[in-house]
């Protein structure tokens, strides 16, 4: 059985091309989520996945950054799927799924690349935080940078009249 996992980093990111992908390679059940790939802490989806898989299953994804950005977290999930005598299956990679005839240079190759591919998520990782700390201090210097606002009474009552508007719009 081949069961997919997508994810996305925040909450107005759209999972549509991931799940079109997903569907497209026959995956029968879909987990899916809209978390940061810097940890498996707070990743309910991924561990049901996890779970979920059984031995001779396949776990696919879109790319290996979907499973995570950090490098040693990717890492432990390689190993627990592996552990389960469950297959990987990377859509944007399928050289990871090739098979040479030797069981163990197979393995070799896999881990190889993937430990290659899953450094390298944890380094693009890294560049955005710093591309994003330069544009704050940017920012800051240039009197722009007001950081996140605190909740404040009259900023409650905006989102609550926003929301009492909206539900006077259902009904």
């Amino acid at each position: 059985m081949k069961i997919g996992y997508a994810r996305v980093s925040s909450t107005d990111q759209n999972l549509a091309r991931q799940i079109k992908a997903l569907k497209k390679a026959k995956c029968e059940k879909i987990f899916e989520e809209k978390q940061s790939g810097k940890s498996t802490e707070n990743r309910p989806e991924l561990q049901a996945a996890i779970a979920y898989v059984r031995q001779g299953d396949t776990l696919v994804i879109a790319s290996l950054d979907r499973l995570s950005r950090n490098y040693d977290d990717a890492s432990d999930i390689i190993k627990q799927i592996r552990d389960k005598q469950v297959k990987m299956e990377v859509l944007d990679a399928p050289f990871l799924s090739m098979r040479t005839g030797d069981s163990d240079m197979d393995k070799f190759m896999f881990d190889l690349l993937t430990k290659l591919l899953a450094y390298m998520a944890q380094t693009e990782r890294k560049k955005i935080r710093e591309r994003q700390r330069q544009g704050i201090e940017i920012a800051k210097a240039n009197g722009k940078y007001r950081g996140t606002r605190p909740l404040t009474p009259q900023t409650h009552l905006t989102h609550k009249n926003d929301l009492s508007t909206a539900v006077s719009l259902i009904n």
